[in-house]
């Protein structure tokens, strides 16, 4: 069984940080994603919502006691005059593995659900929308998921680092 690390420490959601993993989750990737539009001179933001997946939902729900998953990382860009949301959080080889088509992303409409797979099956739902923020924010972000997952969370000592 794959142990699932997550972590609420500040310095690991520095996009320097981030970029020496070899792999995140959509919170990173979109980190990793609004650095580089930054960099750019592109506004971006983190937006963060709470999805409903519905693959591998066994294993999410022995993980996290449900197969809603929040927060969910994406994107907000601004181009053309407007912001579009967009999502960094499934590259090709995921979107193969999960039998899900990759987001076409055409600069003039947001692209960041892909709500059936390539067989017609339901494969994620947005639930809820949290925003978007300028920077991380990190203690919504803690309070979000001890709400959401108290059995792992809500713990009385300071634990900021949790293998699951």
């Amino acid at each position: 069984m794959t142990l699932i690390s997550l972590s609420f420490l500040k310095e690991n959601f520095k996009a320097s940080n981030i970029a020496k993993k070899p792999k995140g989750h959509c919170v990173e990737k979109s980190i990793i994603l609004i650095a580089c539009l930054r960099a750019l001179n592109i506004p971006a933001r983190l937006h963060l919502g709470k999805v409903k997946n519905h693959i591998g939902v066994e294993r999410l729900t022995e993980k996290f006691g449900a197969n809603e998953l929040t927060p969910h990382g994406m994107v907000n860009v601004y181009l053309n005059n407007k912001w579009l949301k967009l999502s960094p959080a499934f590259n090709k080889s995921m979107c193969r593995m999960c039998n899900v088509s990759p987001l076409e992303f055409d600069g003039e409409n947001s692209s960041f659900l892909q709500e059936f797979n390539d067989e017609g099956n339901l494969f994620m739902e947005y639930l809820d929308d949290y925003g978007y923020f300028e920077d991380v924010p990190l203690e919504f972000m803690i309070n979000n998921a001890k709400e959401h997952y108290p059995h792992i969370f809500d713990t009385k000592e300071n634990i900021t680092e949790f293998k699951l």
